[in-house]
């Protein structure tokens, strides 16, 4: 083997051995990030009563009365023995993180996670803003709670051939469900694109109000970049939401379409990162406070667990054994 060819194929190999992530690796990934959350929440601020009367709380801001009723019920319960609660909290979700890393217990680490996803949508994300009218995936709608379980159910751990891990009819697979994949990934942008129709206030200032709301608190250098997209929402608020719209329709259907897959996931990929800096500002966790690093992590890990491999390909990235015969290296399934 040539050197050239020699060096090409370490290439091809480290690409086919990293995309897309094995299940497992998606998992990891998202135990990390369960982990974050735990070091996020373990902050002095949750500890305090104040912190849950008052930045909490801002979640039922614009709700409706029953939603906002139920919000306040349960802040009151957890304001009353913070510490104790919190304490919970930050051991609950370190567990979730903790189970999913070391590959053991991740099954009832994932079907645990429902339940409390649902519950802290509820509680501290308001059902992510979406009854208020004023949610909108770029600010992080709907919610970054959802998408921890909504993973763990796509990398569920298995260790037979399954269905969902076949190639498909366009001889591609990837590590998650396709299917299932695809669907959430169509919700999660197309469906989502009707959160920019001005159900009840103009589509400007929506986009004002929640680049007002996520850049409270942030350091300079996010400043500057609310200022210019605060001031491209106030003046072109119309524009800027039809062409979200439109390219929220695109990245969301084109996963339907095999040859524009790729590009639709690249695109979301590129995409989340510009909503995350221009939009959700980090998460807030430059801001302090901050107890998840947003949706447009999860959102980026999502597309390259969906990340098509074409079987000819997968064929090629291929190592020879110590007796001379070829050992497959990417395992798009493994779980």
């Amino acid at each position: 083997m040539t050197p050239g060819a020699s060096q090409l194929w370490r290439q091809s190999n480290a690409v086919a051995h990293f995309l897309p992530p094995t299940r497992r690796r998606v998992r990891v990934a998202l135990g990390l990030l369960w982990l974050l959350d735990a070091g996020l929440q373990a902050a002095p601020a949750p500890f305090t009563a104040d912190w849950w009367r008052t930045d909490l709380a801002q979640s039922v801001m614009g709700q409706p009365m029953p939603v906002n009723h139920s919000i306040f019920w349960a802040v009151n319960i957890i304001a009353a023995h913070p510490a104790v609660w919190n304490s919970c909290f930050v051991a609950i979700q370190a567990a979730f993180g903790l189970a999913l890393i070391a590959g053991r217990f991740d099954r009832v680490a994932i079907v645990a996670s429902i339940p409390w996803a649902l519950g802290v949508w509820w509680v501290g994300e308001g059902f992510g803003t979406i009854p208020t009218g004023f949610a909108l995936l770029a600010s992080g709608s709907p919610g970054p709670v959802l998408l921890y379980p909504l993973l763990g159910i796509l990398a569920w751990p298995t260790r037979a051939r399954s269905r969902c891990s076949q190639f498909s009819d366009d001889a591609a697979t990837s590590a998650v469900c396709r299917r299932t994949g695809m669907a959430a990934w169509v919700v999660l942008w197309a469906g989502q694109a009707l959160l920019q129709i001005p159900w009840s206030m103009p589509s400007g200032r929506v986009l004002v109000a929640n680049v007002e709301e996520n850049s409270q608190g942030q350091p300079r250098w996010l400043e500057a970049v609310a200022h210019v997209t605060g001031s491209v929402a106030l003046h072109h608020g119309v524009a800027l939401s039809a062409g979200l719209a439109v390219a929220q329709v695109l990245i969301g259907l084109g996963v339907l379409v095999p040859r524009a897959r790729r590009w639709a996931l690249g695109v979301g990929i590129a995409v989340s990162l510009v909503f995350w800096v221009g939009f959700q500002y980090l998460g807030g966790i430059a801001a302090g406070g901050a107890t998840d690093p947003g949706s447009a992590p999860l959102m980026i890990l999502l597309a390259l667990s969906m990340w098509p491999v074409r079987a000819r390909e997968s064929k090629r990235r291929i190592s020879p054994d110590r007796l001379g015969r070829p050992t497959p290296v990417l395992s798009p399934a493994g779980a």
